[in-house]
């Protein structure tokens, strides 16, 4: 980030999204100011310039954003697994399957993926670098997979969790979850149902509906339509 104020031009700070900074603005409120309102939304990448007041001045302050491309990790590699991935291949996509069947996670089933990966899911996430633009999905429908993984992502800074299942089961993987000492703050953040309600009731319209929710959540969408926006908005 650059500091455009002509006292000050040329001040950089480096703002992670782990909330970990390197250099000055030249002012510690300032510093901070900055931080808390790029923050929250860095992972949608949008570089801007944004406006801050201070006592005897009016700084701006361009925000340049580098993150990665956005990842999709699917767990369970499922016919939904297969529709997921050729959906989100050209939004934009580093799709990364995981099972523990190498009869089907297979390059055959998954032409379109960017990293196929076989083995223990619960142990192979852990060695996966998870961001705010990162998604989890969970289909594959095995607690003994879903519960270490929950565990492991709930405590780092993933864009989105979900995991395909009703609400039941929901409610069952938050219980076991609650019962090891994980807070409601933490389990408030698994969606499950995934996807949002466009109505459609086949696999592939389902899978439309997970990536359009994964892709509102990471730009603050309001998941209202277009025409129900008010003007300024679009």
């Amino acid at each position: 980030m650059t500091c455009l104020d002509g006292t000050t031009i040329g001040a950089k700070l480096l703002l992670l999204d782990n909330g970990c900074t390197l250099g000055s603005l030249g002012d510690t409120t300032l510093d901070q100011a900055v931080c808390a309102a790029v923050l929250p939304d860095l992972a949608q990448g949008l570089s801007r310039t944004l406006s801050f007041a201070l006592p005897h001045t009016t700084v701006r302050i361009f925000v340049e954003v580098h993150i990665p491309p956005a990842t999709l990790i699917i767990v369970g590699a499922s016919h939904m697994a297969m529709l997921l991935v050729q959906l989100a291949r050209p939004i934009g996509f580093h799709t990364v399957v995981v099972d523990s069947r190498p009869r089907f996670a297979t390059p055959e089933r998954f032409p379109a993926t960017d990293t196929l990966l076989v083995g223990i899911p619960s142990e192979i996430v852990k060695t996966l670098p998870l961001s705010s633009s990162t998604a989890v999905i969970l289909v594959a429908h095995d607690y003994k997979y879903d519960l270490p993984i929950l565990r492991h992502i709930l405590s780092r800074p993933v864009g989105y969790i979900g995991v395909l299942g009703s609400r039941r089961r929901g409610e069952g993987l938050r219980q076991f979850l609650r019962e090891d000492g994980v807070l409601d703050e933490a389990l408030r953040r698994i969606r499950v149902p995934i996807g949002l309600d466009l109505g459609g009731r086949g696999a592939p319209e389902i899978a439309l509906a997970i990536l359009a929710e994964v892709v509102a959540t990471r730009y603050g969408g309001s998941y209202l339509p277009l025409s129900q926006q008010r003007q300024d908005r679009i």
